[in-house]
């Protein structure tokens, strides 16, 4: 292929992005060399994710040239924030890879509130109740963006400013991901335009939120720092590849990790917060979201 990045899955966030990601890199003919590389967001900082790596844009261009062979026909990034950072975003990718080919992942958004807050929970970087995190965005406390866990859900406006941007634009729904993700994995491929019958497994699950057993013990390991962060990118770099790195953080985080449920009133309050919402991205796909608006 002559022009890559040619696709880009904008998110949304706690939305499946993270399965995605390794369920495309398992395919021969898609290079998805890194996900969430932070090169069109505005802001990063501490609060985005505790492995969190700015690339330049010759790093970025670079990690592509190095990683596309002859079989590749799709490259692109996977980056859960930039569905919500679309104001920003937008205007880059255009500038930088043109009219690319966007993948949006969508997901009840209460659900997926609850599960952005635990995931910050789960890493101690968050301490709040999630009643409390709630009340303080409703009443406009200033809260880092990565925590804006309510307004990211709102995806009516985020969708449309990537539907009215970009000729070439997929939407699949978190459930049909977790119902059958082998057939939204062939409806992906198909999409990008590879060969549907050369994807991996998609038995795994990948980033899974909930509450930490051993909260000190958590904190301890995965809380962000400094130095965890210096220690951890001689670790990467001298001794142990990226991904395998990464799969040892998911197992020890799901060995300390417990589910947590969303309280009957909770999720009533918020599922009256998004039903306009709801409402208005029920006309932008023409479908039917009646059971995101179900308390």
């Amino acid at each position: 292929m002559s022009e890559f990045p040619n696709f880009m899955v904008v998110g949304g966030v706690k939305c499946g992005t993270t399965s995605l990601y390794y369920y495309m890199q398992s395919h021969p003919e898609i290079c998805a060399p890194c996900k969430e590389s932070y090169l069109f967001t505005p802001e990063l900082n501490q609060e985005t994710t505790a492995s969190a790596k700015r690339y330049s844009l010759d790093e970025y261009m670079s990690l592509f040239k190095k990683s596309v062979t002859d079989q590749t026909r799709a490259a692109g990034e996977i980056s859960s924030i930039y569905l919500y950072c679309h104001e920003e975003v937008i205007p880059e990718i255009k500038r930088l890879l043109g009219d690319i080919k966007i993948i949006i992942v969508l997901r009840n958004p209460v659900g997926r509130a609850f599960s952005h807050y635990s995931f910050f929970a789960r890493d101690v970087r968050d301490e709040r109740t999630f009643e409390d995190a709630v009340n303080e965005e409703l009443n406009g406390q200033a809260i880092p963006r990565p925590r804006h866990y309510l307004k990211m859900g709102l995806y009516s406006h985020q969708l449309k400013a990537y539907l009215d941007n970009f000729s070439t634009v997929k939407v699949i729904l978190f459930d049909d991901l977790v119902a059958d993700p082998d057939k939204t994995m062939r409806d992906i491929y198909t999409f990008l335009g590879v060969n549907p019958d050369l994807g991996g497994s998609t038995d795994k699950v990948y980033n899974a939120s909930g509450m930490p057993r051993v909260k000190w013990l958590q904190s301890l390991v995965f809380k962000p720092t400094p130095l965890k962060m210096k220690i951890r990118g001689f670790i990467v770099n001298r001794l142990i590849r990226e991904e395998r790195f990464a799969q040892w953080m998911e197992w020890a985080r799901k060995k300390n990790m417990k589910k947590a449920a969303l309280s009957p009133d909770m999720k009533k309050r918020l599922t009256a917060y998004y039903r306009e919402d709801i409402q208005a991205l029920e006309s932008l796909l023409g479908k039917d979201l009646s059971v995101w608006k179900d308390p």
